[in-house]
């Protein structure tokens, strides 16, 4: 399976770990209200600010078009954190989408 091995080749590389998670779409009878949040974070649409300003600078101009793709249809999310057995710790995880 393709999963695998490309976790081999990563596990080779000996510095990250990745994960792929699959969301369904946010826009569904029964969907949470979670669900939409996250989906929205996944392509950096965060709906809050702080003291004003935008949490994420991203340069996407079809962003509202991937969320609304995204929030029909679901999507795939990668995690991509350091490997501990690299780094000698656990550092935060970096997402995909």
């Amino acid at each position: 399976d393709k999963q695998a091995k490309l976790q081999e080749k990563i596990d080779a590389l000996g510095a990250w770990d990745v994960q792929r998670a699959e969301r369904p779409g946010c826009m569904r009878p029964g969907a949470e209200s979670r669900e939409a949040l996250e989906c929205l974070q996944a392509f950096g649409s965060f709906p809050y600010g702080l003291n004003g300003s935008n949490v994420v600078i991203a340069d996407a101009p079809d962003a509202d078009d991937l969320v609304e793709v995204a929030a029909r249809s679901g999507y795939l999310m990668w995690l991509f954190s350091r490997s501990a057995a690299a780094s000698g710790a656990n550092t935060p995880t970096t997402r995909r989408s």
